[in-house]
């Protein structure tokens, strides 16, 4: 049975729609975690693999919140689609720069680490931008939209009856965790 405030929501067209794409885009960063690692395997110089593999992941991770540090003077007045849009148009550009350059045979393995970095940058102000529209579209107090997002952030969900365990709900999704 689903709540009626989150039925409320998914009546909602704006909503259906960020949903479906907040859903293909946690495909793509699941797909994207094991192709960063697979890639860095196969750019890697044979000496280094491991070291350029831990690299290649904190190239592809930390950015994101020296992106959100440095860049927060500049980007805390967009709105939140702008901010989701940028982190997508550069993600795109850098990641396709990435496939374009593995294709050719002409991806080194310094600039593979230029163009994960250059890719994440922006993740933070991304992840911020999802979470506000989310929020906006839930209603007057944003509490169903901030909810839903706190699902997609990780909020594990097991049928008890199957042995699985539940892990526990981050403060955030407090009010969600009640009503499952």
């Amino acid at each position: 049975m689903i709540p009626g405030a989150y039925r409320a929501l998914l009546a909602d067209r704006r909503a259906r729609r960020l949903l479906s794409g907040l859903g293909v885009s946690s495909l793509g960063d699941g797909l994207s975690t094991v192709t960063i690692a697979w890639l860095a395997i196969r750019t890697a110089p044979a000496r280094d693999l491991g070291l350029f593999v831990g690299l290649a992941i904190a190239a592809y991770t930390l950015p994101g919140a020296i992106g959100a540090l440095a860049l927060g003077r500049h980007l805390r007045r967009l709105p939140a689609r702008a901010l989701v849009l940028a982190n997508c148009v550069l993600r795109a550009g850098f990641l396709g720069a990435v496939t374009g350059l593995a294709a050719t045979g002409a991806l080194s393995p310094i600039a593979y680490l230029a163009l994960l970095a250059g890719s994440s940058l922006l993740t933070s102000w991304g992840s911020a931008g999802q979470y506000t529209m989310l929020a906006d579209l839930g209603g007057e107090d944003g509490t169903t939209g901030g909810e839903l997002a706190g699902q997609r952030a990780g909020l594990a969900r097991h049928d008890r009856r199957a042995g699985a365990r539940r892990t526990a709900p981050r403060p955030h999704c407090a009010g969600m965790a009640a009503r499952l």
